[in-house]
Parts: C-alpha cells; sequence; structure tokens
C-alpha cells in the first residue's frame, strides 16, 4: 500500500509510517513535517475515501481475504479529483485490488485513457468502444466520446467557425467579408497561434480547391 501510495503522490521518498501511541497512520516526506489522512486535500481525500469504504465493505463480509475478488460499481469517479488523479485513480484502484472487478460511470477522458485491460461502453450512443483509447490524445476523446465539438475553448470555437464559413464563400466574398475575415483572424491570433495557423491551412485548401 505504501508503493502504491508513492505512485499516488508522485513521491519515491514517501513513507507511512504508524504511530502505535496515537494509534495513527502518518504520511511522511523527507524534510517535511508528517502528516495524517485527515489532513489531506479534498482530492487526495476522495481517493483515500474510497480505498475506505471498499476495505470496510471487505472487512464486513465473513470470508475476508487479504486479496478479495468481486465488483465494485462506482459512479462519477472523477468527482473532487484535478486531471492528475484521474489519470492515477483506476490504476491506483486496480492495482491495489487486482483480483476486484471496477464498473465506474465517468464524464473524464482522463479517466478511460488511464489503463488498457478496460471495457468502454458509451451510454450516449449504446455501443462498446473496442479501440485501445491509452493511445489517444484527450481532446480527440472529448471529440469523439463526450460531444464536444473542439478541442479549443467555446469562445475560440465561435471564432474559428465564423472565419472558415467566411474562407468558404470563396469569391463570393465582399469586401466587407474580407474584412470581418482580417479582424476575426486577428482575435484568434491574439487567443493563440495554433488557431492563426488553422485558419491559414484552412484558406490554403480554400485556394487549392
Amino acid at each position: 500500500f505504501e508503493q502504491q501510495l508513492k505512485f499516488l503522490f508522485d513521491e519515491v521518498a514517501l513513507r507511512l509510517e504508524f504511530n502505535r501511541q496515537e494509534f495513527n497512520f502518518y504520511l511522511k516526506l523527507p524534510e517535511q513535517a508528517h502528516f495524517d489522512f485527515n489532513q489531506l486535500s479534498h482530492g487526495y481525500a476522495q481517493v483515500i475515501s474510497i480505498i475506505a469504504e471498499i476495505l470496510i465493505t471487505i472487512e464486513s463480509r465473513k470470508s475476508f481475504s487479504d486479496n478479495p475478488s468481486g465488483i465494485i460499481l462506482i459512479d462519477e469517479i472523477e468527482n473532487h479529483l484535478h486531471l492528475e488523479l484521474q489519470e492515477k485513480i483506476l490504476p491506483f484502484l486496480t492495482t491495489t485490488f487486482p483480483k476486484l472487478q471496477f464498473i465506474v460511470a465517468t464524464h473524464s477522458p482522463a479517466v478511460i485513457a488511464s489503463i488498457n485491460n478496460t471495457t468502454v461502453y458509451d451510454l450516449s450512443t449504446h455501443r462498446t468502444v473496442n479501440e485501445i483509447l491509452t493511445g489517444i490524445p484527450y481532446h480527440v476523446l472529448m471529440k469523439s466520446h463526450f460531444g464536444i465539438e473542439s478541442e479549443y475553448s467555446r469562445i475560440a470555437t465561435e471564432k474559428l467557425k465564423r472565419a472558415k464559413e467566411l474562407i468558404q464563400k470563396g469569391e463570393k466574398r465582399t469586401e466587407a467579408d474580407d474584412e470581418k475575415l482580417r479582424q476575426t483572424r486577428q482575435e484568434l491570433d491574439e487567443l493563440s497561434p495554433d488557431l492563426s495557423l488553422d485558419i491559414f491551412l484552412e484558406q490554403e485548401r480554400q485556394r487549392h480547391q
């Protein structure tokens, strides 16, 4: 469990110590004050809470085992977790409890792409995703499985869409359209050079059609 905590906190020097006088576990890092599980930030506390719920359930069963088997259901497992923890939560759980089967509902591309040995079922399309998702960029997963129109923000996406509509007018563009396109491209360039490059590539495609 200490090795798993090192992975979770990304601290190879982390130690899990038990204080017999206080009857309490502490997490200790070199040259830092030790702290217990009650002092964790909300995200880490949420992960430990899931572990605690599983352990309590296992211990309540008459047939207790050091390596229990069974099925665990978790709804919206990414709740209260920042992105790094969303990437680690499933590997952490499946390694800690290798014989448990986890069935989780999630809206996070970081969760569904975090481990290989999974079956992903899309509730919106009612289909099983057979492809391996661990090598697919998050922005692609967001568009293909989570209904996001673009990898950019909504504001940037609207400006990008407006610019592409003007470009697609081709020879039918008026001087007013050209001015709108110039202004929109300038706005996109101020937001990100990548957006401006996207417009340039769209104009090049239009020229060669």
